[in-house]
């Protein structure tokens, strides 16, 4: 009880001392300005926890957005004070107000990129709505030092005023962001677009290639052939006394009717394949050509009789090998 004397005394003496000093209360300067920070730091925080998972919003992005929001208390009252201390409990119309411009457009651009409807959102929170102005009665108190010079205010941190107004400033860092990540997914989905062209038109100038290399084969094989029988007919007209060399020649021709009927084969199994294996198969199988040639030599040698048919049996022989994979394929 002396404690709480003296601090009486004390204050009614600094009274006397200084007539036209400020009490401070409810509505004393110093105490709007502690509530209004209270209500900015929660709207601080509730925007921090909307908007710091996009890595480039900075604090000074988050302020500059609540900065763009206008504060404004009304109607203070005092609603009971604590006859043993300093402390009142307070009540205040809190508003708040955003330029009527960019409430519209951001108003808009919640509904396109989150089909949702701001007013009724602000409405949600229990805030009173006028065009722009949003307001809500709040009760916060207040504790003066005893020298007058300092104030402890309290109010809850989720109010209605802090969570819109975080609301509203998300919005506006958030938009712009969600615009340009639609800007980038149009560039990305046309970047796509462009390679899969890229690559349908390559795909057609490797089967435009394939079929002209087939046709080269084909044509090749019916020289071949051809030049088989031209030579089958020539030897039937040697004299006995050429036999030697006849048995050579027929067996030559022999050989080349063998090749070409072996190639007829590979390209009419290769003609039964799925255009899906065909694709996968078409790698591998020009390399076996290479491979072929490579160990064989090539169908358009020159040489002696014995040298070319040693050459076309190789290719017979792998070709009917590599018509055996096809056809197992």
């Amino acid at each position: 009880m002396r404690l709480k004397y003296a601090a009486l005394l004390l204050a009614v003496a600094l009274s006397g001392c200084d007539n036209n000093k400020e009490v401070i209360g409810c509505s004393s300067d110093i105490t709007k300005s502690a509530f209004l920070d209270l209500i900015k730091k929660g709207a601080y925080e509730g925007l921090s926890e909307q908007v710091d998972k996009y890595q480039d919003v900075t604090s000074q992005t988050k302020r500059s957005a609540l900065d763009k929001i206008k504060l404004v208390l009304s109607e203070i009252s005092t609603t009971s004070s604590d006859t043993g201390s300093t402390m009142k409990t307070c009540e205040a119309t809190v508003s708040m107000t955003l330029p009527a411009d960019e409430y519209a457009q951001l108003t808009e651009a919640y509904r396109t990129n989150f089909n949702r409807n701001l007013d009724k959102q602000l409405e949600g929170l229990s805030l009173e709505n006028n065009a722009n102005i949003f307001s809500k009665r709040i009760s916060y108190t207040a504790q003066a030092t005893d020298d007058q010079k300092n104030v402890f205010v309290k109010a809850q941190m989720g109010n209605p005023v802090s969570a819109g107004a975080s609301l509203i400033t998300a919005l506006s860092i958030i938009n712009p962001i969600v615009e340009q990540q639609k800007v980038q997914q149009t560039k990305d989905a046309q970047q796509r677009q462009i390679e899969i062209q890229q690559q349908a038109q390559l795909q057609a100038q490797k089967q435009a290639q394939y079929e002209a290399e087939q046709q080269i084969q084909r044509q090749a094989q019916l020289q071949a052939q051809e030049k088989a029988q031209q030579q089958v007919q020539q030897q039937s007209l040697q004299p006995t006394n050429q036999q030697p060399q006849q048995q050579n020649s027929d067996s030559l021709a022999q050989s080349r009717i063998a090749f070409a009927n072996a190639d007829s084969d590979l390209n009419t199994a290769w003609g039964a394949l799925t255009p899906v294996k065909k694709k996968e198969l078409l790698p591998s199988q020009r390399q076996w050509i290479k491979t072929k040639d490579a160990m064989c030599g090539k169908v358009s040698m020159q040489g002696s009789d014995y040298e070319v048919k040693k050459m076309v049996d190789c290719q017979a022989q792998m070709t009917v090998s590599r018509t055996d994979f096809i056809r197992n394929q």
